[in-house]
C-alpha cells in the first residue's frame, strides 16, 4: 500500500496534479486497482447544519479512474463524503471532512484496509475517521460493549467522560504540534463531545440496549442526564438533539416543555423539551430535512412552517436559507411500475390500499417476497448489495418479488434514479410513507424489511433476515416446505 501512495504521489508531482490557487480546498481520492464505476457524494453543510439530502448542497461526481480530484467552496464549514462502488472501500457516510483555505487533504481508498490520509490535516482526519465509522447504531454498539467489557469502570458516566478526555488529548495533542489551529481544534472538540452525547442517546433509548447487565436503568439514566448537563451544547457541527428531547418526554431524564408556539405535530412533539437555542436549530434542520425527502406535499405545508418559524426566530441565521426553499414536483403515491434493464420504466397506473392484497395478486398464483425500503434509508441501499443469490433462487422457485418505497411522496423522480442506479429488475410499488399504516408496522416500522405473502396477500413470514446475512433463503424454504440446498 505505501508503495502505491509514493508512486501516487511522485506521478502528482511531475503531472502537476492539482491546479489550484492557494485558497482552495482541495480533496484528491485514490482508488487502488480498481477500474470499475465509482460515485462520490459530497454532502456540504448548511450553515451549520449537517446535510444528508438538501441537494443545492450536494455534489455527485462518477468515474471509472483511479483518482478524482475535488474542490471544496470556500464557503462551506465541513462535508461528508459517500462512496458507492464495487467492491466497496473501507469508508463510511458520517465520516467528517474538515479543511482550512489553501489546504490538499489526499483519500487512499481500500476495500479491506483502513483509508490512507495524505497532506497537513491528515492527522486530524485519521481521527476524523475513527471517530465517525459506521453507522449510528454501529458507533453507539460500539461504546456499549466496550462500557460492559471495561471491568475496572462500573459508571457509565465515568466511562463516557474516559472516552472523551482520550479523544480530546489526541486532539491537543496535534494542536499542541501545530498540525491544526486553534479554531479546528475548538470545533473538532465539539464534534467529539456532541458524538459521544449522540451514542448515549441512541443507547439511552434503545430499549433492547443491554446495559442492564452491569447496572440498573434509574442509575443508567441518571448517567446519562449527567453527561448532558456536563457538556454544554455545541451549535457548530450539526447536533442531534433528538434523542435527549426524547427521553425527557419519556420521562426518563428530567426535563420541562418550552412551548415557543411552533406547531409541535407528531413527528417532532418532543422538541418542546428543547430550550429555545436547541429548538432554533432542531425545527430549522428538520424543515429543510422534510423538504428534501418530499415530507412537504404542497407549497402551502412549507410555506407556514417557514413562516412560523421566522415569527418565533426572527433574527435566525437560517432565515435565508429557508426563504429560498421550494416544494418540488406534485406526487406520484400509489404508483406500480416495472421496471428492467433493457426496457426501463413500464408504468401500471395507481393502486391506493391500506393493505398489499390488491397489489401482490397481480403476481396470479405466486406467493411473493415484498421488501420494504427507502432511499434515506443507508441499510436498505447497503442490501441491494446481496441480491444475486435471493433474485436466482426467487425465479427457480417462482416466487415473485415487489420492491415496496416508503419514501415521501414528493420523492418519485429520485426514487427512479436510485431504481436504474441499483438495477432493481421487476415491481416497484410507489407506497410512499403511508406504508407506515400498514397492520405489519404498528409494533415494528424499521426498515429494510422482508415480508413474505402468498397468493391471496395472506402474511405468512412477517420478517424476513436481511439478504447480506445468507439467513433469508432457508427462511422462506422453510415458510413454503422447500427443499434446503445442499
Amino acid at each position: 500500500m505505501k508503495k502505491i501512495i509514493h508512486s501516487v504521489i511522485i506521478l502528482l508531482l511531475i503531472q502537476g496534479f492539482v491546479p489550484c490557487t492557494a485558497q482552495c480546498k482541495t480533496i484528491n481520492i485514490f482508488f487502488p486497482d480498481s477500474g470499475s464505476e465509482k460515485k462520490i457524494i459530497l454532502c456540504h453543510s448548511i450553515i451549520d447544519l449537517k446535510n444528508y439530502f438538501y441537494e443545492p448542497n450536494i455534489q455527485k461526481y462518477k468515474t471509472t479512474k483511479d483518482q478524482i480530484s475535488i474542490i471544496i467552496p470556500d464557503s462551506i464549514l465541513f462535508s461528508t463524503m459517500k462512496v458507492e462502488s464495487t467492491p466497496e472501500y473501507v469508508w463510511g457516510s458520517h465520516v467528517c471532512l474538515y479543511l482550512n483555505r489553501g489546504e490538499t487533504l489526499n483519500i487512499f481508498l481500500d476495500s479491506v484496509h483502513r483509508p490512507v490520509f495524505e497532506g497537513k490535516p491528515s492527522k486530524l482526519h485519521s481521527l476524523l475517521f475513527d471517530l465517525k465509522y459506521g453507522g449510528g447504531f454501529q458507533r453507539s454498539e460500539l461504546t456499549l460493549n466496550n462500557f460492559l467489557q471495561d471491568t475496572a469502570t462500573l459508571s457509565f458516566y465515568d466511562y463516557i467522560k474516559k472516552s472523551i478526555d482520550f479523544d480530546i488529548s489526541n486532539l491537543n495533542s496535534l494542536h499542541d504540534d501545530r498540525e491544526i489551529d486553534e479554531v479546528t481544534c475548538l470545533f473538532v472538540k465539539n464534534l467529539i463531545i456532541d458524538e459521544y452525547l449522540y451514542r448515549i442517546g441512541m443507547t439511552a433509548t434503545d430499549r433492547k440496549a443491554e446495559y442492564a447487565v452491569k447496572m440498573d436503568n434509574i442509575r443508567f439514566h441518571s448517567d446519562v442526564n449527567r453527561l448532558y448537563i456536563e457538556y454544554p451544547v455545541t451549535f457548530n457541527s450539526g447536533i442531534h438533539y433528538g434523542n435527549k428531547a426524547e427521553l425527557k418526554e419519556l420521562g426518563l431524564i428530567p426535563g420541562e416543555k418550552s412551548d415557543l408556539g411552533y406547531h409541535y405535530d407528531d413527528e417532532v412533539s418532543y422538541y418542546i423539551y428543547l430550550n429555545r437555542q436547541e429548538q432554533e436549530h432542531s425545527i430549522a434542520s428538520q424543515i429543510i430535512g422534510r423538504l428534501s425527502t418530499g415530507a412537504y406535499r404542497d407549497a402551502s405545508q412549507l410555506e407556514r412552517s417557514c413562516k412560523k418559524f421566522k415569527q418565533i426566530f426572527p433574527n435566525s441565521i437560517y432565515n435565508s436559507i429557508l426563504d429560498n426553499l421550494e416544494t418540488s414536483r406534485p406526487d406520484k403515491a400509489y404508483s406500480l411500475v416495472y421496471y428492467s434493464i433493457e426496457s426501463g420504466f413500464r408504468e401500471y397506473g395507481k393502486y391506493e390500499t391500506d393493505n398489499l392484497s390488491t397489489v401482490i395478486q397481480k403476481f396470479i398464483g405466486k406467493p411473493v417476497l415484498v421488501d420494504f425500503w427507502a432511499g434515506w434509508c443507508g441499510p436498505c441501499l447497503r442490501e441491494f448489495g446481496h441480491l444475486d443469490k435471493l433474485n436466482k433462487f426467487l425465479i427457480d422457485n417462482h416466487i415473485g418479488k415487489l420492491f415496496v418505497s416508503v419514501d415521501y411522496a414528493n420523492t418519485y423522480d429520485k426514487w427512479r434514479e436510485i431504481i436504474q442506479e441499483k438495477k432493481l429488475e421487476g415491481f416497484h410499488y410507489f407506497m410512499t410513507d403511508t406504508a407506515h399504516r400498514l397492520p405489519y408496522f404498528k409494533t415494528d416500522a424499521g426498515i429494510p424489511r422482508y415480508m413474505l405473502f402468498n397468493e391471496k396477500g395472506e402474511n405468512l413470514m412477517n420478517k424476513g433476515e436481511n439478504p447480506s446475512s445468507g439467513k433469508l433463503i432457508p427462511q422462506i424454504q422453510q415458510v413454503l416446505g422447500l427443499k434446503h440446498e445442499k
